[in-house]
């Protein structure tokens, strides 16, 4: 019973930052688009933040970019949100044609769970409704099952990290 998927995170597109190059992410997307493509991945799955950019304008048209993009590939694709996706989920919804939040999608034999980590903040965290819904979700099937999320959920430390250097609270702890 095997699933092959094919996973994307923190593109960043958009405006260039202390750490992220977001204005040279749309041309090495597009070439990761075109080498997965022919591999014929299951489901290909963004693991969130597509984007650089905070002002609304300037989120909007580069997530709109973003999903020009995966459009031009004919696979199968899941996504979940990122700190950084900050366009409305039903806009971000429209554009990339799927369902966003917490859902479930069995494949090939597996159950395929995508956790909304997301809550406004870099931290983002498991809200309790959240939480209740992931521990039914998980005790309803007895399929093989990956949860996929932006944020850590295992409370990894993060010592030593140029993004977060130690700062616990940037996981998502359930409460």
């Amino acid at each position: 019973m095997s699933l092959t998927v094919a996973l994307i995170a923190d593109l960043h597109h958009g405006s260039d930052g202390a750490y992220v190059r977001g204005s040279g992410a749309l041309p090495l997307f597009e070439q990761v688009l075109r080498e997965l493509e022919p591999l014929h991945p299951a489901l290909l799955i963004d693991l969130g933040d597509r984007i650089n950019e905070t002002e609304p304008a300037r989120a909007r048209a580069a997530t709109a970019e973003v999903a020009d993009r995966y459009r031009s590939v004919a696979l199968p694709k899941a996504f979940v949100g990122g700190n950084h996706d900050l366009t409305p989920r039903a806009e971000q919804e429209t554009l990339f044609g799927v369902p966003l939040g917490n859902r479930v999608l069995e494949l090939s034999g597996w159950r395929l769970i995508f956790l909304d980590t997301f809550d406004g903040s870099v931290e983002g965290a498991l809200s309790a409704d959240t939480l209740r819904w992931l521990e039914h979700t998980l005790a309803e099937s007895p399929l093989p099952t990956v949860v996929f999320s932006h944020q850590p959920l295992d409370g990894e430390p993060l010592t030593g990290n140029v993004f977060f250097g130690g700062a616990d609270a940037h996981q998502a702890h359930p409460p």
